[in-house]
This record gives C-alpha cells, structure tokens and sequence, in this order.
C-alpha cells in the first residue's frame, strides 16, 4: 500500500526577524504561557495541506514567484472563529479512512486570530498557487486570509475577551497588532504534519515579478 506523502502548507508572512515578526512570536508565546495552547511560527497560510512532494511544489511556486512582485497586507480586525488547520486537504490525493482519521485526531482548533486585508495583490497570488498546484475544483472553496494567534478549545467567554484585549494592547514589542502592515516578499513551504510545535520549515521561494 502506498504510504501518504509529508503535508505541506504553503505561508506568508512579515520577513523573517523583522521588527512585526517578533511582535506577532511575542504574542503567540505569551497566549501559549497563559493558556497552556500550542506554539508555532506566525503565519498566513495560502494554501494548506499539500500532499506532493516538496522538490515538485517548490519548482512549480518558483514559477508563480516568478511573476509575482512583493507586495503589502494589513492586519485589519482581531477576530474569533472556529477553524480548523487540517480541514484544507489537498484535492487530488485520495482521502483514505486512516488519513481522514489522521486528520480528525491532530486538528487543532484555530479560535483568535488577526483577519487580513484582501488585497488583489494577495488574492491573485493565492488565485496563481492554487491554478498551478491543484487541479480545477467544480467549486473553488472561498479564500479566507487570517493569521491564527492561539489554538485550542477555548471557551468563548475567553475568546471574546482575549479578542477584545490583543486589539486594545499596543505594549507588544515594537507595537500594537491592528493596523500593522506585512510586507510579503517571499512564500514558504513547511512540513504540517503532527503538532505545531513540530512544523518545519523545507524551503522557499523569494517573489521577484
């Protein structure tokens, strides 16, 4: 039987140890001590959980990098929602009962996160990764752009006033987080499998349009 391939989500995101990326770390270790939730490197994910293997997807993405000048986002709103990082499944592998059981048992939860402007800039890249990495859906699912602060089943009484609290502070290094403007200049490709903690990084691809 073949086995299944390595997840790989593809992320954007503030440049690597700029001043916003340490903030938003700062912020997600700070709810993680707190709250006894997972930690993971900040991120806006363009498209998750990819089973191809990571030489293919990055020599497709280098294509759509290619074509694809840096460009800017802000973050607009701190928001709660229920969503779950494992339900973005790659469409074109077969979803077996022990992958689909997998991906039940190692969701998590994604209940605070900061929403992200829907530039058209940002909506043609992930328009360009999903034309080149996936085959047409019938009906392409709706592109959603957040980036995640704390995972975990927390009640929502909690949420809303973790919600009301990260968008009032402004005492995060270098800031606060509304308003605050991502510069995307490169997208990574990272291994999702298992617990956040354990993510990792295989490579990347800087845009250059």
């Amino acid at each position: 039987m073949t086995q299944p391939l390595t997840a790989l989500s593809l992320w954007i995101g503030p440049p690597p140890g700029s001043p916003l990326d340490a903030r938003l770390i700062a912020v997600v270790d700070e709810l993680s001590a707190r709250l006894g939730t997972p930690r993971w490197q900040p991120h806006v994910t363009l498209l998750g959980m990819l089973r191809v293997p990571a030489a293919d997807l990055l020599a497709k993405l280098q294509d759509v990098a290619k074509s694809t000048p840096p460009f800017s986002v802000r973050l607009v709103d701190i928001v709660t929602k229920d969503l779950y990082f494992q339900a973005c499944q790659d469409a074109s592998y077969p979803l077996s009962v022990a992958l689909l059981l997998h991906v039940f048992l190692t969701s998590q939860c994604q209940c605070v996160m900061a929403k992200v402007e829907e530039t058209p800039e940002l909506m043609r890249l992930n328009a360009a990764v999903r034309d080149r990495l996936l085959p047409p859906p019938t009906e392409p699912e709706p592109y959603w752009p957040h980036l995640s602060l704390l995972y975990g089943d927390i009640p929502e009484a909690t949420r809303a006033a973790l919600r009301d609290e990260i968008a009032a502070r402004g005492d995060w290094p270098a800031g606060g987080l509304l308003d605050a403007v991502v510069l995307v200049d490169r997208v990574q490709a990272w291994v999702t499998d298992g617990a956040p903690e354990s993510w990792t990084l295989v490579g990347e691809v800087k845009l250059e349009g």
